[in-house]
């Protein structure tokens, strides 16, 4: 949220996840904090509303991204949308809360996607573990998201399971 993200520095590029109704309401907070992604969900805006927030972000150089639930078909990711999204998340999970299952599933809205012809960045959320990095890997994926299965572990051996995310 944006009280944490003020009191943050980063030395990285930071990306904001708005999995909130009207997200449009947020994107200016965020762009002032110095995020340079914002991703918003489907489920919340419908496809018409989608595409012009999509067009919004990309008019004040933000990478703009959509999110797709992972219960929600990707049909509803229409050949339009994609055109104009930089990425597409896709929640491994039903979004809301963490530690849950990873869906298998979203091995084959990877592959999907990327026979549609999306060659943009494609970020998975939920349930991503050191036994399926690998898998969505292959499938096309090209960043992965790991929250609970991180913070899981002692803080001693979590710059170790970093690196071996990375090298995966």
């Amino acid at each position: 949220g944006v009280p944490v993200l003020k009191n943050l520095s980063y030395p990285v590029p930071t990306e904001a996840h708005l999995m909130v109704n009207n997200p449009e309401t947020f994107f200016d907070m965020f762009v002032s904090l110095g995020c340079k992604g914002i991703t918003f969900h489907i489920e919340n805006t419908g496809t018409g509303k989608a595409l012009e927030l999509l067009r919004y972000l990309k008019k004040r150089d933000v990478r703009a991204g959509i999110c797709l639930d992972g219960h929600t078909n990707l049909s509803f990711l229409s050949d339009e949308i994609l055109a104009e999204a930089d990425q597409v998340l896709l929640m491994s999970v039903k979004a809301g809360f963490g530690g849950q299952s990873f869906m298998p599933e979203v091995l084959d809205k990877i592959k999907e996607l990327r026979i549609r012809g999306f060659s943009e960045e494609i970020e998975i959320d939920g349930g991503v573990t050191l036994d399926n990095v690998a898998l969505l890997k292959a499938a096309g994926a090209d960043i992965v998201v790991v929250g609970s299965f991180l913070m899981k572990q002692v803080l001693e051996v979590r710059s170790e399971i970093i690196k071996s995310f990375q090298h995966s």
